[in-house]
């Protein structure tokens, strides 16, 4: 089978249903409703995904200076929010062997 004929059966055509649903509902104007409805909600996706850093405090240091403690974390202020990110920079402070205890809240 050549690569023509796969990208072909890939793609596949709205059914006619289909079709003649959204030439009704344009020409009523609801198409435009539909579509901006389509918009806010993947705005709103991206919206949700844009929370940022907005400061990095080191509490219950007593022997680790804390620019020393900070110089180990990749993740700054004003960064966006990153779970692997912070799973990277708690493995970073962990492997040091320097703390019993860590949590990031």
């Amino acid at each position: 089978m050549s690569q023509r004929a796969c990208l072909a059966s890939a793609v596949s055509m709205p059914s006619y249903s289909f079709l003649r649903f959204w030439r009704r509902s344009w020409r009523r104007g609801v198409g435009w409703l539909i579509l901006g409805m389509l918009l806010l909600v993947s705005a709103r996706q991206v919206w949700a995904q844009s929370d940022i850093i907005t400061e990095i405090d080191v509490i219950g240091n007593r022997r680790i200076p804390k620019d020393t403690i900070l110089a180990r974390i990749f993740t700054k202020s004003g960064d966006i929010y990153d779970p692997a990110a912070l799973e990277r920079d708690f493995n970073s402070l962990w492997n040091t062997g320097y703390f019993e205890d860590i949590k990031f809240l």
